[in-house]
């Protein structure tokens, strides 16, 4: 299993930008991690990534506590399992949980979920 990450930011913003990644993967046969992720606001702008993925195990989850989330020019939040690497190619992708006060958020763009597989 991959190893986790736990980013406390106390009464300061999280800011990634610029192709900035927040990342736990796993190339061999277990588990992502876990992403824990808590401050007073998360921003991701021009394509930066908070990721979990993993090549044949379950797919790791990534929680945000925060009281802003914003997401701009083509930034994302995801989980990825590759269902190629197993027999009958069924992976959970991981969890996302995205906690806060609702009327604090804004968003440049949709939030969206899907399951895709990862590689060719």
């Amino acid at each position: 299993d991959a190893g986790g990450i736990v980013l406390v930011t106390d009464n300061d913003a999280l800011t990634l930008r610029n192709g900035s990644r927040i990342s736990v993967n796993n190339n061999g046969s277990g588990e992502a991690g876990l992403i824990f992720i808590s401050s007073l606001a998360t921003f991701l702008d021009r394509d930066s990534v908070i990721s979990a993925t993993t090549r044949s195990g379950r797919g790791g989850d990534i929680e945000i506590q925060t009281g802003i989330l914003n997401l701009y020019g083509s930034s994302n939040i995801q989980t990825d399992a590759d269902t190629a690497q197993l027999p009958g190619g069924v992976q959970p992708g991981g969890n996302i949980l995205i906690t806060g006060n609702p009327e604090r958020f804004g968003f440049e763009q949709a939030i969206a979920v899907a399951a895709k597989p990862i590689g060719d």
